[in-house]
């Protein structure tokens, strides 16, 4: 009996290598976890670990020493949530104060995806709105 990966339910494989129960959970938990072209999946690095790990038990084993302790459980990463170039636009246009505008520019800092000429519109940006608060 193995376990399913998306639906958690045990199911009798027809094959070892089977990880989902259907298809339908396969399809489910691709969208959601599935590789982009080019990227290691949670999956295989997972694999990729019980698979080392084995090998050092093993020679461990030959050697007469005692198995690694150690076990991880890859899990995906959350990146943490970033506003986009109109979002941040946005925010820094409807601040009213100098700490809500400090606060709008440390959430462009965060965000790593935007480009330079993007960075600099928002610098004018908050330049201006830096204005608009002086009066």
């Amino acid at each position: 009996m193995k376990e399913c990966l998306w639906c958690k339910e045990e199911y009798e494989a027809k094959k070892d290598t089977s990880k989902f129960c259907s298809t339908s959970c396969r399809v489910m938990w691709n969208r959601k976890y599935g590789k982009k072209k080019g990227q290691v999946g949670v999956n295989e690095l997972q694999e990729l670990y019980d698979s080392i790990l084995a090998a050092v038990n093993s020679i461990n084993a030959q050697n007469g020493q005692p198995p690694a302790l150690a076990a991880v459980i890859i899990t995906e990463t959350k990146k943490e949530a970033v506003l986009g170039f109109n979002e941040l636009r946005a925010l820094i246009e409807s601040t009213t104060s100098e700490a809500q505008l400090q606060n709008a520019w440390e959430e462009v800092e965060k965000n790593k995806d935007l480009g330079g000429w993007q960075i600099k519109i928002l610098k004018q940006l908050k330049e201006h709105q830096q204005t608009k608060l002086d009066f």
